[in-house]
């Protein structure tokens, strides 16, 4: 017990949960005797506090070890979804070329220095990606809606290596949010496109029949999660698509074939030296060339 604990007693946890102290909440959390309730209190408190535990825990090394209980109180569901936001924050907080104060989180960072600002981006980048992995299957659907809302164009990188991270654990809700758009009268293809490439990141060979179905269907993005699947029967299976009669089909199956890295794609990519259309001649040539196959 320390000096202010013997003169003043243990932290009012009531009080500081009262006012919303999340710091010196965090810092209870140490404490023999008040740190269960300390933990409580913060969990109480929901997904607002996800964003603020998450800058507090930058700072400090204890709460960021409990962090993942934490949220696991919280609830998995709200925190991925709040954590999946204070995604889109930081990367476009970075885009602006500053990491200010972010929503409902901390003081500003006062980072302008080129390098303090990318290895401070980074390192947000990579905790929230920590964070939503810890949070298993729970985090699926919250991440696939970032992938095909807020980063719809181009910034869907920053998401699917949370998928590729949680690998089978990803694949029962990412079939059912799949099979649960195609069931509808008129289903949302930004949502299919996003399900079709997450399933190829899980690297669970059950999703191949699935995504052949998908590729039939009309979704390329089935074809390209079938090239993050790799394998011989995922090359089999791409032959049919590297020799469809639509040059975008030809085009996504040659780039998934060069993705597997099999020594089987050859003779397939061989196949496409001479496709003018989309420029796939380019990509089958560039890949034969570098050799990289195994």
């Amino acid at each position: 017990m320390g000096v202010l604990d013997r003169l003043f007693g243990p932290p009012d946890v009531l009080k500081l949960l009262a006012r919303r102290d999340l710091s010196r909440l965090a810092h209870a959390l140490e404490h023999p005797v008040v740190g269960p309730q300390a933990f409580d209190a913060l969990a109480s408190l929901g997904g607002d506090a996800v964003t603020p535990l998450f800058f507090l825990a930058s700072r400090q090394t204890r709460l960021r070890q409990r962090l993942p209980d934490l949220y696991r109180r919280i609830g998995s569901r709200v925190t991925a979804e709040r954590l999946v936001a204070l995604l889109r924050e930081i990367v476009d907080a970075a885009k602006a070329g500053v990491l200010a104060s972010m929503s409902r989180g901390g003081p500003a960072l006062g980072l302008t220095g080129t390098g303090d600002l990318a290895a401070q981006h980074d390192r947000y980048v990579t905790d929230v990606r920590t964070l939503l992995a810890c949070l298993g299957s729970d985090a699926v659907d919250p991440i696939l809606r970032g992938v095909e809302g807020p980063f719809s164009r181009g910034d869907e990188h920053y998401l699917y290596p949370v998928l590729a991270r949680l690998g089978s654990e990803a694949y029962d809700p990412l079939v059912v949010a799949l099979q649960a758009e195609r069931n509808k009268t008129s289903p949302d293809w930004m949502r299919l496109r996003a399900a079709s490439v997450a399933l190829g990141l899980t690297a669970d060979l059950r999703a191949l029949p699935i995504l052949i179905e998908e590729a039939r269907r009309g979704n390329e993005s089935a074809i390209e999660g079938m090239g993050s699947l790799g394998g011989d029967q995922v090359v089999d299976a791409l032959a049919e698509f590297s020799r469809s009669d639509r040059p975008e089909v030809r085009e996504a199956a040659t780039c998934a074939l060069v993705r597997c890295r099999n020594k089987k794609a050859i003779p397939l990519l061989q196949e496409r030296v001479d496709d003018f259309k989309n420029g796939i001649y380019e990509v089958a040539r560039e890949a034969l060339k570098k050799g990289r196959f195994e």
